[in-house]
């Protein structure tokens, strides 16, 4: 949030107590901070007053049955035309928590749950958006093999194609198989970790 501010954004970022959130306090005129429960969003702030929302590495921390009351927070609090950016692990790479020390099948720390393309998708329509995209980001390794750069690019095409490939590994019997099939995959762009943008009309 900082970066944003120094880039002339007026920012407000969210911590879930007072404590948190003071030791991030900047003197950036640009950014404030405030205290929300991180799913009911329209209890902490005015309606239809952002036109982006950003999260990275949070939505795996609430409790499954919250995500959907959190997608309609964010929802309610953005914008016409307003972006929600997030980033979460997904769940055939994972797990992405400290279940991986102990060799789990799935987040039995504090990861309450990782998801898919397909699952988190159908929960942003119900929450009323309609315009979802994937970001399509080529594998640094490739860009530095020859040498370009390719800017990150939303697309429900690509939204797609991740949901079909979905389907294929979610036949595999265990999720030792599907972990394996789905890093096989990050060769033919699939990512490790979920990249979304969901537009509110």
């Amino acid at each position: 949030m900082t970066y944003l501010a120094s880039c002339g954004f007026k920012c407000k970022a969210t911590e879930i107590t007072r404590e948190r959130g003071r030791k991030y306090v900047s003197a950036h005129p640009n950014l404030s901070w405030g205290i929300s429960d991180g799913v009911y969003l329209e209890r902490f702030e005015a309606l239809d007053s952002y036109d982006v929302a950003i999260s990275d590495q949070v939505i795996e921390h609430l409790h499954p049955d919250d995500l959907y009351e959190h997608f309609k927070g964010v929802f309610s609090i953005l914008s016409s035309g307003g972006k929600y950016i997030f980033r979460t692990p997904h769940r055939y790479i994972g797990p992405s928590d400290v279940s991986k020390v102990f060799k789990c099948d799935r987040p039995m720390g504090m990861h309450l749950k990782e998801y898919t393309y397909q699952e988190l998708k159908e929960l942003l329509e119900r929450a009323g958006f309609k315009d979802i995209y994937a970001v399509l980001r080529i594998p640094m390794k490739i860009t530095q093999l020859f040498g370009i750069y390719v800017k990150p690019k939303a697309s429900r095409t690509y939204l797609d194609y991740l949901c079909a490939v979905e389907k294929l590994i979610s036949l595999l019997p265990r999720q030792t198989f599907r972990r394996k099939a789905a890093r096989l995959l990050m060769l033919i762009l699939f990512s490790s970790s979920i990249f979304i943008i969901a537009q509110k009309e």
